[in-house]
């Protein structure tokens, strides 16, 4: 789920670190942010991180938001958005373009949510590129890959300083222990939840029993009063 690798691009050294998702469905939010504890271990983050890839495509949704400002707390400094690169994947119609990249901004400042990535990283790290699959029907894919490399690579060699979390090793763990407590509170939640259902299903089941009882009892009653009224009726007086 996490995974460091290291390149050799013209005359860089380069070293990726691939997270999970934040958004993970797989996962509790303990397990996740557990994951991400993992970056703190590499040697990158502990030198210093050149960008944040916060990699989206198409419109931005609440969810993508909601992701892009969790960064601030996993983190803990505002300053990450300093180092933050929204990269824009499959942009085919817009890349090489810059007045539909440009336009490709503007729809994001006219979406409540998009808005948010925009004003916190600013037009110029907002980055397209076209990462088409290799097909034989697209025989440019691998030229179009190449000048998407190179346009990420015009990027970052724009991006000269570091960022240097030294308190996100303690702050993950901080957050680690708090969505642990959230997520056993809202398992308590749940099994209280259940216990109360399972309570009210047996009182519902008494409830009915008792009734039925109080039913039979009626019956019963009214069964006894009729053979009595019988036994008077069939009485014979003999002379």
């Amino acid at each position: 789920d996490i995974d460091s690798r290291e390149f050799i691009i013209d005359r860089y050294k380069l070293e990726i670190i691939d997270t999970i998702g934040l958004k993970d469905t797989r996962f509790g939010t303990d397990v996740v942010l557990k994951k991400l504890e993992k970056v703190t271990t590499f040697r990158a983050f502990r030198r210093g991180i050149n960008q944040i890839f916060f990699v989206t495509n198409g419109r931005i949704t609440k969810d993508d938001e909601e992701v892009f400002r969790s960064l601030e707390e996993i983190f803990g400094e505002k300053s990450v958005y300093d180092y933050v690169t929204v990269l824009r994947t499959g942009a085919d119609r817009q890349f090489g373009r810059p007045e539909r990249e440009q336009s490709d901004i503007d729809s994001l400042l006219r979406n409540q949510h998009g808005r948010v990535l925009v004003e916190k990283v600013g037009r110029e790290r907002i980055v397209h590129i076209s990462n088409p699959q290799p097909e034989g029907s697209n025989p440019t894919w691998l030229e179009t890959r190449q000048k998407s490399r190179k346009v990420l690579m015009d990027h970052l060699e724009k991006c000269n300083s570091l960022f240097l979390p030294e308190a996100s090793k303690k702050h993950f763990q901080l957050l680690v222990d708090h969505a642990k407590g959230s997520d056993e509170e809202n398992k308590l939640r749940r099994d209280l939840h259940e216990t109360r259902r399972e309570r009210d299903q047996a009182l519902e089941d008494i409830q009915r029993k008792n009734r039925a009882l109080e039913e039979a009892s009626r019956r019963n009653l009214e069964l006894r009063q009729e053979i009595e009224q019988l036994k008077k009726d069939s009485t014979c007086v003999i002379l």
